[in-house]
């Protein structure tokens, strides 16, 4: 394909089309396990949406196709027997997967096109090349956004270390919310966060009017054949224009011991999920404190594999390790109550992930963060940003974390 950015656009095009829609984009980062440039499926024959794993482990095996979906955060309640104390903001099912009746593959500039016994290629290329009408919405009054409030970020900081400092937990990663209302065009605000971001697992996804945009440069989760691996991302520093500077960040972040300790508990917090699915003495940390420059900022990732037997079902791996650690806290359900007592909003597809299943029972899935969720309906729009809380740890530092994490989002919004 010789001009892919304009059969991208076409591709991106019919998400205004179908109620089932997922576009994975790896930025041609084929150094984070990507196997793709993207992937694009819509047109479901088949979905599943509800909250029960074990349903969902019987529509898979009863396709043994691709499926491509969701978890929200909220899938908690149901493996830990939690309540959450508000709701969804953008509504989106606790689980959603669909069987698409066409999936697009670009590797390498290279498209492979999977279509369903149904659709042959011209009538994919019909469906591609088609004009369609998008039904007008009644003009939606513009209301100004909310901001992360500094003295609101305090006492909620202050009620995370106060915990800490009791001995219930050791981190937790504290999230906040900004929302607002605004009619906004989805695929341009894909696109411009895209160009912006450039991350490994971004991805454009529709589940009915409700929408994720998403920059997401963290690896969830990703089963081949045997093996499973997770890229728990903990430590963050500022990019700078001055190269000099820029370096000097990058220094300064693989030599925190502040970071280093964030990173080094949700690792171990990641062994301990995957030690209960895993074959014996499988477990390995395979890179640690590895710092991965993106656009905005540099990262500090670590991996963390395993070997499954083939007795293990893809859903007992998603199950044993969700909600992921690096959204969580160590220990895991203890600070998921602390999460839900003390941020005051459902974070509902947000600290979630989306991603695929191959018909083999392998998968891969991002952590859902840098991202907007939309409602097309209402145009209400919410996205959320944290940072790890440690005993080490101050306030205003983790504040302005968030605020970093925020700028792209704010950027392509205009808010």
């Amino acid at each position: 394909m010789d001009d892919l950015k304009s059969f991208k656009d076409k591709v991106l095009a019919q998400s205004k089309v179908y109620d089932d829609f997922v576009f994975l984009d790896s930025n041609c980062d084929y150094n984070n396990n990507s196997n793709y440039d993207f992937i694009a499926a819509f047109s479901a024959k088949n979905k599943y949406q509800g909250k029960d794993f074990k349903e969902l482990e019987k529509f898979l095996d009863a396709e043994r196709d691709f499926a491509f979906g969701s978890f929200c955060y909220d899938l908690k309640d149901e493996l830990f027997n939690l309540k959450s104390f508000n709701n969804q903001r953008i509504p989106f099912s606790k689980i959603s997967f669909f069987i698409p009746s066409i999936i697009i593959f670009s590797i390498n500039k290279k498209i492979t096109l999977s279509l369903c016994n149904e659709i042959n290629e011209n009538d994919f290329y019909s469906i591609l090349n088609s004009e369609f009408i998008i039904s007008e919405r009644n003009e939606i009054q513009e209301q100004e956004s909310s901001k992360i409030n500094w003295e609101e970020y305090q006492i909620k900081f202050n009620k995370i270390k106060n915990h800490i400092q009791r001995g219930d937990i050791y981190e937790v990663n504290l999230c906040n919310e900004i929302f607002g209302k605004k009619a906004i065009d989805t695929i341009e605000v894909f696109k411009k966060l895209n160009s912006i971001s450039s991350a490994p697992y971004a991805s454009l996804y529709k589940q009915n009017d409700s929408w994720l945009i998403s920059s997401s440069p963290e690896l969830y989760l990703k089963k081949n054949a045997e093996t499973i691996i997770t890229k728990p991302i903990k430590g963050t520093a500022p990019r700078n224009a001055n190269k000099v500077i820029d370096d000097e960040n990058k220094l300064l972040l693989l030599s925190s011991e502040k970071e280093k300790n964030e990173n080094i508990m949700i690792v171990d917090l990641a062994r301990n999920d995957l030690s209960a699915i895993a074959k014996r003495n499988s477990v390995v940390v395979s890179k640690m404190y590895d710092v991965k420059t993106y656009k905005q900022v540099h990262q500090m990732v670590s991996t963390v594999e395993c070997k499954v037997g083939l007795e293990v079902h893809p859903i007992d791996v998603i199950k044993n390790t969700f909600p992921m650690a690096s959204m969580t806290g160590v220990p895991k359900k203890r600070a998921i109550e602390i999460i839900e007592e003390t941020e005051g909003f459902n974070r509902g597809l947000y600290s979630g992930s989306i991603g695929y299943f191959y018909p083999s029972g392998d998968f891969t899935f991002n952590v859902v963060i840098r991202s907007v969720l939309y409602n097309q309906k209402t145009s209400e729009f919410s996205f959320s940003v944290g940072s790890a809380i440690t005993d080490k740890c101050n306030a205003k530092d983790e504040f302005n974390e968030c605020l970093l994490k925020a700028k792209a989002m704010i950027e392509v919004l205009d808010i």
